[in-house]
């Protein structure tokens, strides 16, 4: 018997990050490989295929690890699931790197860039590891 097995892409998107430059100079954010240019003050949607995460910012390289992720919750049902107050109906994030590399999560209804970053749920900030 030959049982096949169709792998769908668009069924299982993935998590995404809006990814906003609080910096002067601009960002190249390296995830998995895939590098992509951001601006300073400007934002841009990264799809997070992989646990590595990079950040040139000038001469130095950041590194991230544990690398972005959403915050999760225990739903009514007891399972873990994606913080809705972070995540939203397209399971995108919004994330802000600062000039000193600290990397802040922003609530679905929050713009860039925060100003406010005291409030930040269990994970976050990010710290970065030199290199």
């Amino acid at each position: 018997m030959l049982v096949a097995f169709v792998l769908c892409s668009a069924c299982t998107k993935g998590l995404s990050a809006e990814v906003f430059n609080n910096s002067a100079l601009t960002l190249i954010v390296d995830v998995g490989g895939r590098k992509t240019n951001i601006a300073p003050q400007q934002f841009k949607r990264i799809l997070l295929t992989s646990t590595s995460f990079e950040v040139q910012h000038g001469a130095l390289t950041w590194k991230y690890f544990p690398s972005l992720h959403a915050p999760q919750v225990i739903s009514e049902e007891g399972h873990n699931i994606l913080d809705p107050a972070y995540v939203d109906k397209d399971d995108v994030i919004k994330v802000q790197i600062d000039v000193d590399g600290h990397i802040y999560i922003l609530q679905r209804d929050q713009n860039f860039p925060i100003q406010n970053k005291l409030a930040q749920p269990p994970g976050y900030p990010l710290a970065s590891s030199l290199f």
